[in-house]
């Protein structure tokens, strides 16, 4: 299971536990506020339940799950697939040309197990092979575009957790009335900038040492 995988199946599980919260807590205050237990309650309990399992198993079974042909390779090979898959999925790349890519690289990784084939004399690292895909598609327009909207809600999200921060400080004032220097956006993109190279050098440590084992 890719990062990416936990990551879908983790925001699956907690959507569903928090419609299921819900419903719980709308059952109580209405209980409470009747006085006796309500059969119409329990009931939206038990639907919000019953929908949450099955939204899990959904996204698990359409998702996540292997299909027949990611089974056919061995650990070694998955292990690889698994990196090389999870960076194409999180690219700016479009669904066509995501789906596409996975599949060429599945077929040639299942060519290159059946020749009896080193994956590193294929693919060397994984990191290294996914990002030079990835490449391959940087001048199309769309990816340029998708490149550009991607940093525009980045930073609109970080302006606006500032702001949410700030606010907090002075929750007597209205939050509309609170603004953010220009000087705190330059302060915090360099933060999220720095933290970004931690995590890519951490990451790119770590693949080294699972190549080394």
């Amino acid at each position: 299971m890719t990062k990416r995988d936990k990551v879908v199946m983790l925001s699956a599980v907690l959507l569903a536990v928090c419609v299921i919260v819900t419903a719980i807590l709308f059952s109580a205050d209405s209980n409470k506020n009747n006085g006796n237990v309500n059969v119409e309650s329990l009931i939206y309990v038990g639907a919000a339940i019953i929908i949450g399992i099955i939204s899990i198993a959904a996204v698990y079974f359409t998702k996540v799950r292997k299909d027949k042909y990611e089974k056919m390779l061995n650990d070694v090979y998955f292990k690889e697939y698994e990196i090389i898959k999870d960076s194409i999925m999180n690219s700016q790349l479009s669904d066509k040309s995501k789906k596409e890519t996975v599949e060429d690289i599945l077929d040639m990784l299942l060519s290159a197990q059946k020749a009896g084939k080193l994956v590193d004399d294929v693919i060397g690292n994984p990191v290294t092979f996914s990002q030079r895909v990835i490449n391959s598609f940087s001048g199309t327009l769309r990816f340029t575009i998708m490149s550009l909207f991607d940093g525009i809600i980045a930073f609109s999200l970080m302006v606006i957790g500032v702001n949410i921060a700030l606010w907090f400080e002075q929750i007597d004032k209205s939050f509309f009335g609170i603004s953010v220097g220009a000087s705190m956006v330059c302060l915090v993109n360099l933060e999220i900038e720095r933290l970004k190279e931690m995590v890519k050098n951490a990451e790119m440590l770590i693949d080294n040492s699972n190549n080394n084992i």
